[in-house]
């Protein structure tokens, strides 16, 4: 290895990436992997795997600043700049997508910097927008949601991404017309391509080569629809997920001196402890003014993945009048049994089951779960309502 190294951290919203380059330019070693929200932590553990006798100096981006004691900050913009040009110097446009922001960087024809657009603070078009949607259809995230959306080869439904609350109702509506799954998923791939296009591109044209970074540049379908909505190929770097990171380790390798050595050694001289303890403006809210509610009086009980609570049945061997309330939501689908005589105790039993992109199949298994109930408690509901 390299006796002089330059060590390049990125973080991101969800992830943090860092590369070890040497004095060449070559890449060394390099981690792409998820904080969980725990960025302190992650970087301790990056600091385990690294020599850190061997780094000359640190380079990171603005939302590492906070963590470090030693290096230099990078601006991201510059970051993605240098990064980006290290393997490709004759780039004209460069789309970076990550989990919060989505921007545009442009090249003049000497493939010098010239502009940079981004989105509002609005997280809808990025990755972290995929990701609630494939939790509200019951995927198990961002990687499943683009594979299902690259399976799917017809027409997708339209689905709105510039907001959260407006795509949940779409996707509602795509579930109750019929439409499948995968179709569902090239649907938000599609809306979030037109989204990112809409909002940067404003009269703009876009000049080939045209490259996309960040974590969104692995949904190859959403690159499909923006390739195809923009009318230019798009090419994904292989160190696409570390662009940012390269950037800053070479800024670092730039602005480096053999005076400015710095002393890395132990890496508690590198982080900062940012576990600080936390105060609050008012106490802990306490219930005064009545009894704390007996959650374990009403028994519960799953049935074929559908959650049970039943509060109140009647005697057995009886008809009984209720009202019957659902609630289909993309996420989950809801029952609830409510006693019809106003004299009675009123709530009977609730149903709850996880939606997964099927409606019509989950309301089924609500009422196989009820006739179920019937026959167990001996009774007969007879729905008002």
């Amino acid at each position: 290895m390299d006796t002089k190294c330059f060590l390049g951290i990125d973080i991101g919203s969800v992830s943090i990436a860092y590369v070890l380059l040497d004095s060449k330019n070559r890449i060394i070693k390099d981690i792409y992997q998820f904080h969980h929200g725990n960025i302190l932590k992650s970087l301790q553990e990056i600091f385990d795997q690294i020599n850190v006798n061997q780094i000359a100096q640190i380079g990171y981006n603005q939302l590492a600043e906070d963590f470090f004691r030693q290096g230099i900050c990078v601006n991201d913009q510059i970051a993605l700049v240098e990064g980006i040009k290290l393997h490709h110097p004759r780039i004209r446009s460069l789309f970076t997508i990550g989990a919060e922001t989505f921007g545009l960087i442009l090249f003049d024809p000497d493939y010098r910097y010239h502009k940079y657009i981004s989105n509002s603070s609005c997280a809808a078009g990025t990755g972290s927008f995929l990701d609630q949607q494939a939790e509200r259809l019951g995927l198990s995230g961002g990687a499943e949601l683009s594979q299902r959306a690259l399976d799917y080869q017809g027409i997708p439904p339209k689905i709105a991404t510039r907001c959260a609350v407006f795509a949940k109702t779409d996707l509602i509506h795509c579930q109750q017309q019929g439409y499948s799954i995968n179709a569902i998923c090239a649907g938000l791939c599609q809306g979030l391509a037109q989204n990112i296009v809409d909002t940067l591109l404003g009269g703009i044209t876009i000049e080939e080569p045209v490259l996309v970074v960040g974590g969104v540049s692995k949904n190859r379908k959403v690159l499909t629809y923006l390739s195809d909505i923009i009318g230019r190929p798009i090419t994904i770097p292989e160190t696409s997920l570390l662009t940012a990171a390269i950037g800053c380790a070479l800024v670092a390798k730039e602005t480096w001196k053999e005076s400015d050595a710095i002393s890395l050694q132990p890496a508690e001289k590198v982080l900062k402890d940012t576990i600080e303890k936390k105060h609050y403006f008012y106490k802990p809210l306490t219930i005064a003014y009545s009894d704390y509610p007996d959650f374990d009086s009403h028994q519960h009980y799953v049935v074929d993945d559908v959650e049970v609570d039943i509060y109140h049945m009647p005697a057995a061997d009886k008809s009984i009048p209720v009202y019957l309330g659902i609630d289909i939501g993309s996420t989950s689908t809801k029952a609830l049994i409510m006693h019809a005589k106003k004299n009675k105790k009123g709530i009977i039993c609730g149903l709850y089951t996880r939606t997964r992109g099927q409606p019509v199949r989950a309301t089924q298994s609500l009422f196989q779960v009820i006739r179920g109930i019937e026959k167990k408690y001996a009774v007969k509901f007879c729905c008002l309502g």
